[in-house]
């Protein structure tokens, strides 16, 4: 107990730090990682500098009277790992979040634009095709294409 009160404090105590110093500073400071791992999560010289004075740069003016265009519906993408956790999760939570995300009454967000990944994506638990093939074996005309992979069961 004394271990979770301590990290806690420390928590709110670092919290309360960051924001009091990012209230009074007007610049982003970023940090970098590189895909070759040249740079790992490294703060960057530069900084992001903000300020009132428009400068040279272009103004956007957001006019809520004024309508232009309609939006049709938000959405997402489901990827195959999201897919997998919502089929872990037991039927009365699923059904819970599934009502939560589509339905537009209550506490719903009424999503209406679903994406599916095709073949595996970056949040899958294993890398796959449509076409896996051994080590040095092609399939030009796609005679071995199977989506029995993506499948839910």
């Amino acid at each position: 107990m004394k271990l979770k009160l301590l990290l806690f404090s420390s928590c709110a105590l670092l919290f309360s730090t960051v924001l009091s110093s990012a209230q009074q500073e007007r610049e982003a400071r970023f940090w970098l990682t590189t895909p070759a791992r040249t740079a790992i999560v490294a703060q960057q010289p530069n900084s992001l500098h903000f300020s009132s004075d428009a400068g040279q740069l272009s103004l956007l003016t957001v006019d809520d009277a004024q309508h232009l265009q309609t939006m049709d519906g938000f959405g997402f993408a489901l990827t195959g790992g999201s897919a997998q956790l919502l089929m872990r999760m037991g039927a009365g939570p699923r059904t819970a979040l599934l009502k939560q995300l589509f339905t537009t009454g209550g506490d719903g967000i009424g999503v209406s634009y679903l994406r599916l990944s095709n073949g595996a994506s970056d949040m899958n638990d294993r890398v796959f095709s449509h076409d896996d093939l051994p080590a040095g074996e092609t399939d030009v005309e796609m005679a071995k294409f199977n989506l029995a992979r993506t499948a839910l069961m």
